[in-house]
């Protein structure tokens, strides 16, 4: 990945994110977000998530994916690797951009203070504001950054393009989860994954900029 594309990467993301954050102030995502939403809910006797229950099982198995604990493990077992094999400007690196990136979003919820969507009993516990996605964005930080470490110490293109597009494709789904489960508006994934991708993107950056590679 060059500088100026991953520069646009990162104003494209802040840029989207404001946007999206605007509009939820006025009220202006309603209508989309109950459009999109009905798309997963299913209405009979009763109102629910579309399909039978094993598909929620599928969703909730893929919301894990991009909670705290595994996501912790997984960042732990990394860090572990990187400062094992003496990468410590790597590892710092993810550890600064994970601890931070965890914490922006957290921010913003009390900023924001959006009430979460009620159309269907939430099938996951949540205890904090809608706005934006925890989720979508400290999982878009997450496993981005850590594909990223992991892919410069990949010389073959095709795996590391390999590696880019199933960890995008991973938090993709990660976050529709968590509009499938009811607990989430689509605005607030969306945004999620423009504020957790532009903040990868500028850790990156940083990363670059002080010379941070695979032998520091």
């Amino acid at each position: 990945m060059t500088d100026t594309f991953v520069w646009s990467v990162m104003i494209i993301g802040l840029l989207g994110f404001a946007a999206i954050a605007y509009l939820v102030s006025t009220d202006a995502t309603t209508a989309f977000d109950l459009s999109v939403m009905s798309y997963f809910i299913e209405r009979g006797e009763t109102v629910s998530p579309l399909g039978p229950p094993w598909v929620e099982e599928i969703f909730l198995e893929l919301t894990a994916l991009g909670g705290g604990t595994v996501l912790t493990l997984v960042a732990l077992l990394v860090l572990t690797g990187l400062f094992i094999t003496r990468h410590r400007g790597a590892g710092l690196t993810l550890m600064a951009t994970l601890v931070s990136g965890t914490i922006i979003p957290y921010g913003l919820k009390f900023l924001f203070d959006r009430p979460r969507p009620d159309l269907v009993a939430h099938l996951d516990r949540t205890f904090t504001a809608s706005f934006p996605s925890a989720h979508a964005t400290v999982s878009m930080i997450y496993w981005i950054s850590i594909a990223t470490i992991i892919a410069r110490f990949i010389d073959h293109a095709i795996l590391r393009r390999f590696i880019y597009y199933s960890t995008f494709s991973l938090v993709i789904l990660i976050g529709l989860s968590r509009i499938y489960l009811g607990v989430h508006w689509p605005s607030d994934v969306i945004a999620g994954w423009l504020l957790g991708l532009a903040w990868a993107a500028f850790c990156w950056l940083l990363a670059n900029r002080f010379a941070i590679d695979k032998t520091a």
